[in-house]
């Protein structure tokens, strides 16, 4: 009788140990093989108080698969809308834009495109507006003011009719905070204008007068791809963030780290925003 009490109890004890395992695993590793995620816990939202999450990706050129992947993460993390910073496309063809429209309409929130230097090849500025509509545009969300700007053109810059209206818009709109997204870095300072992809003077003098703009205006961020990595900086008060991970060919460069595919997730909170940077296996 006495040894099978012992034996009993043993196995409970040993039943025990289990169940404490198994709660631990589930806790600390439950979305540990969620495709390759690197998971960061972030600041709760209350979108009864006008907080709210966006994503920003840039230059999928056409890569698919790590496209939808960006998507589906963004989609798992409640996002409002998805911003892209261009280079939808490999060399601007129709096709291509249809592709992404259609992979970019599956999911369940808003998405816009910046347009890219790679979307303006052939015929691909008639293929954008087909498909994507507009080249510039503001929207509002919360406490926050959003710009989408098309600086693509590498020997024309930005369009003296866009700055114009942009300066309007900015004047028209102060809320507290400003988010503008453009394809090319803007003030960027590790590397001279044209191996940015300032090609002439006309399209330097257009950045310069792109950037004192912002500035005027006391923007927030600037969100750019354009480089195939993931970068910050401050040009003035304005922070800068490059985020070119969404699926073509990783950079490497003096002045860049190699980095994983990924997006940028901005939590907004109020008058407060937390950008973090998710990481995406292919």
């Amino acid at each position: 009788m006495l040894k099978a009490l012992k034996i009993l109890l043993t196995l409970l004890l040993l039943f025990i140990i289990g169940a404490a395992f198994a709660i631990t695993w589930m806790i600390y590793f439950k979305d540990s093989g969620n495709q390759g995620e690197r998971e960061t816990k972030f600041p709760e939202v209350q979108e009864d108080k006008g907080d709210f999450r966006f994503a920003v990706c840039g230059d999928p050129h056409s890569n698919w698969k790590v496209y939808k992947k960006v998507f589906q993460s963004a989609q798992k993390r409640k996002v409002s809308f998805l911003i892209n910073v261009g280079d939808l496309t490999r060399v601007g063809a129709e096709s291509e834009f249809y592709e992404g429209k259609r992979l970019m309409a599956d999911f369940p929130y808003k998405t816009y495109l910046v347009m890219g230097g790679h979307d303006m090849t052939g015929e691909g500025r008639r293929w954008f507006r087909k498909y994507f509509g507009k080249d510039h545009q503001s929207f509002n969300q919360g406490k926050a003011h959003f710009v989408v700007l098309n600086n693509a053109d590498q020997k024309e810059g930005i369009s003296k009719d866009q700055l114009d209206w942009l300066e309007k818009d900015l004047e028209e709109n102060n809320l507290p905070l400003k988010f503008v997204f453009v394809h090319q870095p803007l003030a960027f300072p590790y590397a001279d204008p044209e191996e940015i992809g300032y090609l002439t003077e006309k399209s330097q003098e257009a950045e310069q007068d792109l950037v004192e703009i912002l500035k005027r205006n006391h923007v927030n961020v600037v969100f750019a791809g354009h480089l195939h990595s993931y970068l910050t900086y401050q040009f003035g008060d304005i922070s800068a963030i490059i985020t070119g991970g969404a699926g073509g060919p990783i950079y490497s460069m003096p002045f860049l780290a190699d980095t994983p595919y990924h997006y940028v997730l901005v939590t907004v909170k109020g008058t407060e925003y937390y950008p973090e940077k998710i990481e995406i296996n292919n």
